[in-house]
């Protein structure tokens, strides 16, 4: 964790456990949102960073194994929420910890 960097409203510095679980705030009180980078290659990585609190996903390398890996991503999000009863991305951030 840089130093300087604070929970939103709170004045501590923000630990590890409490970034992954929400945004952060420089002194600035900028909101920084985490992103899920590194990996994301099928619909249950973008599941899994969502879930440990990313609000967006990158997908970069599967992009040279395959095109379209982002846009099959993409698709592939949308059916997995349809068939467990996600109607907003939203309800995923975040969902792994405890709230």
């Amino acid at each position: 964790m840089r130093a300087g960097l604070t929970m939103a409203g709170s004045g501590e510095v923000a630990g590890a456990d409490a970034a992954s679980k929400r945004a952060f705030t420089p002194n600035s009180r900028a909101c920084v949102f985490p992103v899920g980078v590194g990996g994301a290659a099928r619909v249950e990585h973008a599941v899994e960073f969502l879930m440990a609190g990313a609000s967006a996903i990158q997908v970069g390398t599967a992009t040279f194994a395959d095109p379209r890996a982002s846009t099959l991503v993409v698709r592939g999000l949308a059916k997995w929420c349809g068939r467990n009863n996600i109607s907003s991305i939203a309800q995923l951030i975040g969902a792994a910890h405890d709230r």
